[in-house]
């Protein structure tokens, strides 16, 4: 359709319009190419203010038009289906989505779709004739050819690397926000055009500590909000013991099957196992996932864990002490 975010909703309706004639191109099938554009406009944020079109109606008629197009466009050869981000969707665009790759056809359709480790994404990756391609975090080797490539060639950034790589866990995306946050606040500086490493960074502002960009934080805390309940509990209260944690100590503060929610945990990409114990990928993630803790229930999961160190057969004087007392000032 080649409609941007600035294309005002009339435009979208019309351009709609057209590709409905190409669908439906009998004169008799007016009510359907309207009924079309009724359905289709919400997709793109461009419904009529009177549009009172029930919910099942318009999913049958997005999953009648997604039929025709399937069917209408060189039906004879294969197909290939693209869809970007798909974790975005709503519940009903998945299920159409979904419901269209399983309906049984007698042409060849690839259909390739990039996603976060979204639980509903996992839950049907695991179909027939569905391939997984997971694409890990970067080693810290790569983390560091990546800010590398990004600095400018005779630039000293060990320090501020440091900081960085640990907190960003090796996301490309997450280490890329903190050098635009880092660059909005002054404290690196891209080269001008026409520089020789036009775009590559300088770190101008030293000692500085490296933020949690706002646009990590709201990204991480929406994943985290969408976490069935056991599994948001466990995340959080795993926050508590710190980034790396243990299934005993996480089991006195969760009640429930905290095997299947820490295995749905790393599943998802917001743990790692690591022999008994599991890690938070990355400090950003840990960091985050702790501040959605009310201050009056961190208390209270603080002072139980240390109450239940402290009285444990495993309880070794002196070596745990520090630790209890951590838990207990905070």
């Amino acid at each position: 359709l080649g409609v941007s975010d600035n294309t005002p909703p009339i435009e979208i309706r019309k351009r709609i319009e057209r590709v409905a004639t190409l669908l439906y191109s009998a004169d008799d099938q007016k009510d359907e190419i309207r009924e079309l554009v009724t359905a289709v406009s919400m997709l793109f944020g461009a419904e009529e203010d009177e549009n009172n079109m029930a919910p099942d109606v318009r999913r049958r008629k997005i999953f009648e038009v997604m039929r025709l197009i399937e069917n209408r466009f060189a039906s004879e050869k294969p197909q290939i289906v693209v869809v970007e981000d798909i974790h975005w969707a709503d519940e009903e665009s998945f299920s159409i989505f979904t419901e269209l790759l399983s309906i049984p056809t007698r042409r060849a359709i690839l259909g390739i779709v990039t996603s976060r480790p979204d639980p509903r994404v996992l839950d049907r990756a695991g179909g027939v004739d569905i391939d997984t391609i997971r694409l890990n975090e970067l080693s810290e080797n790569n983390s560091l050819e990546l800010l590398k490539r990004l600095f400018v060639p005779d630039e000293e950034y060990d320090a501020l690397a440091k900081q960085i790589i640990p907190r960003t866990g090796g996301n490309p995306f997450f280490i890329r926000e903190v050098l635009d946050s880092l660059s909005e606040r002054g404290i690196l500086r891209a080269e001008p055009e026409g520089s020789p490493h036009h775009g590559r960074y300088r770190w101008i502002k030293r000692d500085i500590f490296v933020p949690i960009p706002t646009s990590v934080e709201s990204l991480l805390a929406t994943r985290i909000d969408r976490l069935e309940a056991l599994e948001k509990t466990t995340l959080l209260c795993g926050s508590v013991l710190g980034r790396k944690f243990s299934r005993k100590h996480v089991a006195v503060l969760v009640d429930g099957d905290i095997n299947t929610a820490l295995a749905r945990l790393v599943t998802c990409g917001f743990l790692h196992e690591k022999g008994n114990s599991f890690v938070f990928c990355n400090e950003m993630t840990m960091t985050v996932t702790y501040s959605l803790l009310p201050v009056s229930q961190r208390t209270k999961l603080h002072s139980k864990i240390a109450n239940q160190m402290t009285t444990s057969k495993n309880y070794h004087r002196g070596q745990d002490d520090a630790l209890i007392a951590r838990h207990l000032e905070l």
